[in-house]
């Protein structure tokens, strides 16, 4: 293959499919071989085959992956889209019956290898770098081609399973909104290890789901998290129009499918329903962040907590912008999702700054008070924001919550006469 021997290439990796029929690695290797060949109609038969194999098995973006491949094979293909929406969209279509024997159980998934296929720019890319444009297919004399059968023996598709994985954002898609995602809105990309996927600092424009390997999260140059296979990261920048938050590097050969914003935003204008389940999703995610870094909303029922995860509002400051003002009431809670912001009050006299996690306006909030100093975002800040009346009606009555609320201000009023003493 590296020697541009493709037909012979693919008579070898023919003979693997015949040996070896359940290996979903060498049916998508003779996928790729044929779209290089030009024998697009015999391409796009194996990988449809392949991706309806990876969505019965609950790989969800591999199988979604290689139908953007087949899309750009052939831009009207349809067949690849409606069954991934059949099975995965939030109107499912019935299960098949089932089978009078119980199936074979199926052969571990081999790992996507699509060889770094840039949809955006139609090049293959693979681990060394090399670069072939699909449409400028290798010349090759019409006689060497093989007159390939794809079709070898496999084990059969399985049908619908009944219980197949809620995927995140996809399930809650109908089926019509599914397929305008899945065609229009995203795009697939490949990045060999150490490269950057994002950059903390830059202006977001898009999110991500991983459909293969791993990544790194790096914060100020730390790493801080990894993520691998049906991860989703940058959701807050498409959303919020705020700032990279963090750096993701590959760590090993990546996958990724892109949601970038323009494409996304074109899909909510003729299928505004998108709009309303990917604004689910990102509330969602924010609430499980705020859940595990806010002990002040811990003691609610499961019920509130759903309740509120649709009243907080997201809310994006610049560096230098005051959030809260000394001697004003306070308009709600507000908790730093990223970010950090310095407390003064207007003698000069600084406080303990407040980082990622922290809430304030709590106090304001409770006691109906003024502001006892300024708030000032000291890098773009992310704050989720409850407003005053819902912050009063549904966590202020909660026994727990004004406990924790009354220890946080008796913690404060010492902390704020500390520093008058030493001052």
């Amino acid at each position: 293959m590296a020697k541009g021997k493709l037909s012979a290439s693919l008579e070898q990796w023919l003979r693997i499919v015949k040996a070896a029929p359940a290996d979903l690695g060498a049916r998508q290797k003779v996928g790729d071989l044929l779209a290089r060949l030009g024998k697009k109609s015999e391409a796009i038969a194996a990988y449809l085959d392949v991706s309806k194999r990876y969505a019965e098995g609950g790989q969800f973006f591999k199988a979604i992956a290689l139908c953007k491949v087949i899309l750009t094979l052939d831009a009207e293909h349809k067949a690849a889209h409606q069954y991934l929406a059949d099975l995965y969209s939030k109107a499912r279509a019935p299960s098949a019956p089932a089978a009078a024997t119980p199936a074979a159980k199926p052969a571990p998934m081999a790992p996507l290898e699509l060889q770094g296929l840039d949809t955006r720019a139609g090049r293959w890319i693979d681990d060394s770098d090399f670069v072939e444009s699909v449409e400028a297919v290798e010349e090759v004399e019409p006689e060497l081609l093989l007159e390939v059968e794809v079709e070898a023996p496999a084990p059969p598709l399985m049908g619908a399973p009944a219980a197949l994985p809620v995927i995140p954002l996809f399930s809650q898609l109908s089926r019509d909104e599914f397929i305008a995602v899945l065609k229009a809105g995203m795009e697939v990309r490949s990045f060999s290890p150490g490269l950057e996927i994002v950059k903390e600092g830059d202006v977001g424009n898009g999110m991500f789901a991983i459909v293969q390997g791993q990544v790194a999260v790096l914060h100020e140059g730390r790493k801080v998290a990894q993520m691998g296979e049906g991860d989703f990261f940058g959701e807050m920048a498409l959303m919020s129009n705020s700032r990279r938050l963090a750096t993701v590097t590959a760590e090993s050969h990546v996958v990724v499918l892109e949601f970038p914003r323009a494409a996304m935003e074109k899909v909510f204008q003729s299928h505004p329903g998108v709009a309303a389940a990917l604004d689910a999703f990102y509330r969602e995610r924010l609430l499980a962040n705020l859940l595990r870094c806010s002990p002040l909303l811990e003691p609610l029922s499961d019920d509130q907590k759903v309740e509120l995860s649709g009243r907080f509002e997201v809310k994006t400051f610049e560096m230098g912008h005051v959030i809260m003002v000394q001697g004003q009431p306070g308009d709600g809670l507000y908790l730093i999702i990223r970010g950090r912001c310095g407390v003064m009050d207007r003698s000069g006299k600084r406080y303990p700054a407040l980082q990622e996690g922290d809430a304030f306006g709590e106090i304001s909030a409770a006691t109906g008070h003024a502001a006892t100093a300024n708030v000032r975002a000291e890098s773009q800040v992310v704050t989720l924001k409850l407003p005053l009346d819902v912050f009063r009606a549904i966590v202020l009555p909660h026994p727990k919550v004004r406990e924790l609320l009354k220890g946080l201000i008796d913690e404060r009023i010492a902390r704020t006469r500390s520093m008058d003493l030493r001052i």
